[in-house]
């Protein structure tokens, strides 16, 4: 008995080649949009922030006044502060290649060799650089139109143009993407700065908790603590930051392309649905007085269910194999792209578990969803009813203007007019033993 049920259903499935696979390549294109969107949203989540904390990002960083090594040193010994780094930002403007001038960001750096909170990774040309030489973030280079050993003109505001050189790159992924911001990211030594004409001492504590490093409530409490005991030793606090614990700066720009991405993916899923479900609903209202001599025979309703379940969980086996694969290539792909466009380097594109297991779960599932309630429904006709089926019947048999007027067309093909008078023909209802599937009940609450 076993052996004829799965015959039959492999014979349903042969019996219309076109239709099945145009069926299975609509789940795998939903499985795969899904697919592609668990798998590089698991990637980046994890890639992101493993480069993000091989910066050893500042827990706070704090703006004083008058900020010097002593002031440092002391910091480093309090309780509950792993380590301390002075440094200072300056901004001002250089001119890119294209002529155009942009706006850059200088971070003056005390010593490249033994840098320890938010660190970054010599890429190109000259490591440590010398006085009168500027480092430029990787990213930022598509942003300035400039090769390594140009001569850039850097000006403060208020000041005049000097002519540094663009003595390497670096790869800073605890900063924003260049290209995003629109602005030149870039490390210099105090001597540089001195030349440019700013000011070479340090104004920024940026400093590492012992404890608790993703707890921001501790943070707080330790910076809070430590800006009371700088104020209590004559430094004036005028600006504190504290960066989300462990979360990259632009991680809301990645959460965006991964939703756009996944709404598309979500909207190919619904659509395959509706055809799986459209397809299962056909089958069965042309097998109707084949059920009916099945149960005739003894068959019974969770009989017939089991026999055109094992026919959708075929069609979602058969899309899961292709889309899977297909799915991983595809997230992989997007990551690596994404991870360009964000400045940060993908160590390793390996796919957790959950991510194949939820692929493969939607894939299976389905068509299932979508064909159990056709499936029970039609597993319930009784013997008289399914023998008695004589189709589908229309309740508004009176020919329209329209069906009027397309008989009378013959230049165009008797297909081309059949689909015209379909799209805009009234909705009537459905007669058929079965009932409507649920996609044609919604089609005849459509005007």
């Amino acid at each position: 008995m076993l052996r004829l049920c799965w015959k039959k259903v492999i014979r349903d499935l042969l019996s219309d080649k076109t239709r099945t696979i145009l069926v299975i390549m609509a789940m795998v294109i939903g499985v795969t949009g899904v697919g592609a969107v668990l798998n590089a949203r698991a990637i980046l989540n994890r890639e992101m922030d493993v480069n993000y904390m091989c910066t050893n990002p500042a827990s706070a960083t704090l703006w004083v006044e008058g900020l010097d090594d002593e002031t440092v040193r002391k910091v480093k010994s309090m309780p509950g502060i792993l380590d301390a780094e002075a440094g200072r930002t300056i901004v001002g403007r250089v001119r890119s290649g294209d002529g155009d001038e942009k706006e850059i960001d200088m971070f003056v750096v005390e010593n490249f060799s033994d840098m320890r909170i938010d660190k970054f990774e010599p890429e190109d040309g000259k490591w440590p650089p010398e006085k009168g030489d500027i480092l430029v973030e990787r990213a930022a280079m598509r942003v300035i139109y400039a090769q390594i050993g140009d001569k850039l003109d850097i000006k403060l505001p208020g000041g005049s143009y000097t002519e540094f050189k663009l003595a390497g790159t670096v790869h800073a992924p605890a900063l924003p993407p260049a290209w995003m911001e629109n602005k030149v990211f870039a490390f210099i030594t105090p001597e540089t700065i001195q030349q440019l004409g700013g000011d070479s001492g340090f104004n920024e504590l940026k400093i590492v908790v012992s404890e608790g490093r993703m707890d921001n409530t501790n943070i707080q409490s330790v910076t809070n603590k430590l800006k009371d005991w700088l104020e209590q030793n004559g430094k004036n606090v005028w600006r504190i930051k504290i960066p989300e614990p462990g979360k990259h700066p632009h991680a809301a720009q990645m959460e965006t392309l991964l939703f756009l991405l996944g709404a598309f993916g979500i909207i190919a899923l619904v659509l395959s649905s509706a055809i799986v479900a459209n397809m299962i609903s056909a089958l069965l209202s042309q097998q109707i007085r084949q059920i009916g001599m099945m149960k005739a025979v003894g068959a019974k309703s969770g009989q017939i269910t089991a026999i055109y379940l094992s026919f959708a969980i075929i069609l979602g086996i058969a899309a899961t194999a292709l889309a899977v694969p297909v799915a991983v290539l595809a997230g992989r792909a997007y990551a690596s792209f994404n991870a360009g466009m964000l400045n940060f380097q993908i160590f390793s594109d390996r796919i957790p578990l959950w991510a194949y297991l939820s692929q493969i779960a939607v894939g299976l599932l389905l068509p299932l969803f979508a064909a159990v309630y056709s499936i029970v429904k039609g597993s319930r006709i009784t013997v008289r009813e399914a023998l008695q089926d004589y189709g589908v019947a229309l309740k508004n048999k009176k020919p329209n203007a329209l069906d009027s007027i397309s008989s009378r067309i013959s230049v165009l093909s008797r297909p081309f007019l059949l689909s015209i008078r379909n799209t805009f023909r009234k909705r009537a209802d459905c007669y058929s033993p079965l009932g409507c599937s649920p996609l044609e009940e919604l089609c005849l609450l459509l005007p």
